[in-house]
């Protein structure tokens, strides 16, 4: 279990689960991961130990940012040498070439050029990397580029095939998340914390003396957590008739 802090305030990341940590500024999110990755100082513990510059930890983990290119080939005999040799990490190479297959990601490979994939397929084959690694996954952006939902999907069920992932992701991309995670934690000035299946407030206005609780805001609508309204002002809500009860996948979709 990871113990995290984030302004002043502490949660926990539990083994085993699909966890995705979302914001409107994905810069927050992306800086919070490096802390978890222990790229960042930070107080962000792991089995009793600050991951920040502990080489233990650095060998249970695996970070990868998708705005970066990590390999150029689809020859998983040269990866799997590489990560021995610069990272001591075992791969496996059968589950990369199964996933080579399974995505088609040879149809975004240029031969003639030397970045051989593109923004999309760079995406793809970072996931299919991390999928193909025995460590403890924490991926930046992990749909970053895709637009092919089966592509998308077929990630998420090898991820959920692979229980116990970190990942990040701008809210705004929230509902493609939808049957994938276990846990989503949303970050703004505070921390909330939500379930897979989770409801959350919308207004279509501000709620007063509530600014602390509000979890997301567009031009079109406030988000509330639900179990942080007092009963007293939730009632008087009620008969005023001024909030629905959506998904949390919603803050996405209101959003296309």
């Amino acid at each position: 279990m990871l113990k995290v802090k984030y302004n002043n305030e502490y949660f926990n990341i539990d083994d085993g689960l699909n966890v995705c940590i979302f914001s409107d500024d994905i810069n927050l999110s992306f800086e919070l991961l490096k802390e978890i990755a222990g790229i960042n100082n930070s107080e962000v513990i792991f089995d009793s130990n600050y991951v920040f510059d502990n080489e233990d930890y650095f060998k249970y983990r695996l970070f990868i940012d998708n705005n970066k290119r990590y390999i150029n080939t689809l020859a998983s005999s040269i990866i799997s040498r590489e990560v021995l040799n610069k990272f001591n990490k075992a791969f496996n190479e059968e589950d990369f070439e199964r996933l080579v297959k399974k995505t088609k990601i040879r149809f975004f490979d240029n031969f003639e050029n030397r970045e051989r994939f593109d923004s999309s397929g760079n995406t793809i084959l970072n996931n299919i990397f991390a999928l193909s690694m025995y460590n403890y996954r924490i991926v930046h952006d992990v749909f970053l580029n895709i637009i092919d939902r089966e592509i998308i999907d077929i990630l998420k069920e090898e991820y959920n095939n692979k229980k116990g992932n970190l990942f990040s992701s701008c809210l705004k991309q929230i509902s493609i998340f939808k049957g994938f995670l276990d846990k989503i934690v949303i970050i703004n000035k505070k921390v909330f914390i939500f379930n897979k299946d989770s409801n959350i407030l919308r207004f279509e206005s501000c709620v007063d003396n509530m600014e602390d609780e509000l979890v997301y805001s567009n031009n079109k609508y406030f988000y509330y957590k639900c179990d942080l309204l007092r009963s007293d002002e939730f009632n008087q809500l009620i008969k005023k008739k001024k909030f629905k009860m959506v998904s949390i996948y919603d803050i996405g979709e209101d959003n296309e």
